[in-house]
């Protein structure tokens, strides 16, 4: 391994560690989901995320309150929903 994929290695796992004590460290389910979905996105390098839990979003990228009536909220859901049938 050289030491640039090393470096890269231990900044990811950092990265990792640093998800990890935050989620461990939640209050509640909300906190938890935003941690989730808003701090993973420097390690995994997605754009955006929702995180669903029983089939109502939990978590937006970018949105520290989702509101449970908001046209995007409901797209996502229902999507989802189509996927699990």
């Amino acid at each position: 391994m050289t030491a640039a994929q090393q470096n890269l290695s231990d900044r990811l796992f950092a990265q990792f560690l640093g998800l990890e004590r935050q989620a461990r460290a939640a209050h509640d389910i909300d906190s938890l989901a935003y941690a989730l979905v808003n701090d993973a996105q420097a390690l995994f390098g997605y754009r955006h995320a929702a995180l669903l839990i029983a089939g109502r979003v939990r978590a937006l990228t970018g949105i520290s309150v989702v509101e449970a009536h908001a046209p995007f909220v409901a797209f996502v859901e229902n999507a989802a929903g189509q996927l699990l049938t």
